[in-house]
């Protein structure tokens, strides 16, 4: 199937806020995600991994003050991740994604986040030991 940017904009904004990623469906078979904290471009399908072990350690974990921006070729959402980690510390995480749509399915996905403010996911993410 093919999406509109409008339609693809609005699900992935309804997906953040359930602290969830855009459905598979729409993304493109190559799509990839790139994040400025490390600089690294992978497999789209790595950033729901990730959003699965946040909520999974994080279970209040999803997406406010969402907005949405769209133009003829991708949409932009401005958020604040939060939740409670399992310290008992809340979490907020301002941050931007950047949609890339080609041929009416998610191409590319750019994730901007401060990492001082998602420094605390480091509990999350790091091995117990």
């Amino acid at each position: 199937m093919i999406w509109t940017t409008r339609e693809i904009g609005e699900a992935a904004k309804a997906a953040l806020e359930r602290g969830e990623g855009a459905p598979l469906e729409m993304y493109a078979e190559d799509a990839t995600l790139w994040h400025n904290t490390d600089e690294v471009e992978g497999p789209a399908t790595e950033g729901r991994q990730n959003l699965a072990i946040l909520r999974n350690a994080v279970p209040d974990f999803h997406a406010a003050e969402t907005r949405l921006h769209v133009w003829d070729d991708g949409c932009a959402l401005q958020y604040a991740f939060v939740g409670t980690l399992p310290s008992g510390a809340a979490l907020r995480i301002p941050g931007c994604i950047i949609i890339t749509v080609r041929d009416g399915l998610i191409q590319r996905v750019q994730e901007y986040v401060d990492s001082a403010h998602a420094a605390p996911l480091a509990e999350v993410f790091q091995p117990e030991g």
